[in-house]
C-alpha cells in the first residue's frame, strides 16, 4: 500500500477515482541473468527508483528475491539503453 497522497489518481467529473491501479512498463530481464536463476521468474521482483510517478520505463532495474516481507536479496542489476527504453514504451 502506498501512503495517502503519494500518487494522485485520475478522477472523473464527479470526483470518483477512475482507476486504482498504478502500472508501469517492466523491463525484460537479460538472458545472461535469466540463465543464472534457479526458479521461475514469477518468484522474483524487479524494482527501480523513480523520480516521478509517470508510466516510463526504468533506467537501472534491480532483480530481487524476497527473503522475508521486509528483506529483499539483490540478485542482479543492469542498465537499460535508450533503445531498450524506447522499445518498452512502444516508441522506436
Amino acid at each position: 500500500m502506498l501512503p495517502k497522497g503519494t500518487f494522485n489518481f485520475p478522477k472523473d467529473s464527479y470526483g470518483h477515482v477512475k482507476r486504482r491501479h498504478i502500472q508501469c512498463p517492466v523491463p525484460i530481464v537479460p538472458t545472461t541473468i535469466l540463465a543464472d536463476l534457479r526458479y521461475a521468474l514469477r518468484n522474483y521482483h524487479i524494482i527501480w527508483e523513480i523520480s516521478e510517478w509517470k508510466p516510463t520505463p526504468p533506467k537501472d532495474p534491480i532483480l530481487v528475491k524476497m527473503v522475508t516481507p521486509n528483506i529483499a536479496l539483490v540478485l542482479a542489476t543492469w542498465n537499460l539503453t535508450k533503445l531498450e527504453r524506447a522499445v518498452i514504451t512502444g516508441r522506436l
